[in-house]
């Protein structure tokens, strides 16, 4: 799906996203998918429990799937470099602006509040990958 996702994507920002999803789901994930899977057939199969208590035991299966494998590797996809950009920034301690990017989660992992505008000469500069070109339009002007 994340295949079909990207290629019918024209950002490069959602590209990016779509490329490093494709990284975080790998084979353990699909281990952990593919237990989940036959822990649902096996409840689909176990007929000495009554169905409510069958149902109950899906919920949980599929809640442990979700919440406990793939939520993680979505959220470190989303979170994962802005948090390490925020503390090499951090650790550089350079005046740092961000530019036409809303992360306020830059600003916490920073520990500073970070000035959303073009930057000067000297100060590091957060974006995303899309806005790039607008910030070298921006700086030519």
């Amino acid at each position: 799906m994340i295949g079909i996702a990207q290629s019918q994507s024209h950002k490069v920002h959602e590209i990016a996203l779509f490329k490093e999803g494709r990284a975080a789901l790998d084979s353990a994930y699909l281990a952990w998918v593919l237990a989940g899977l036959a822990a649902m057939a096996g409840l689909a199969l176990w007929t000495r429990a009554a169905l409510w208590q069958r149902l109950i035991l899906a919920g949980v299966v599929q809640a442990l799937v979700v919440y406990g494998v793939l939520v993680p590797r979505v959220m470190e996809v989303m979170q994962g470099p802005v948090k390490e950009a925020a503390l090499l920034a951090r650790g550089m301690d350079l005046p740092t602006v961000v530019f036409r990017t809303s992360m306020p989660s830059f600003s916490v992992y920073r520990n500073a509040v970070t000035r959303d505008r073009i930057p000067r000469p000297g100060e590091l500069v957060f974006l995303r990958v899309d806005k790039l070109p607008q910030l070298a339009r921006e700086l030519r002007t």
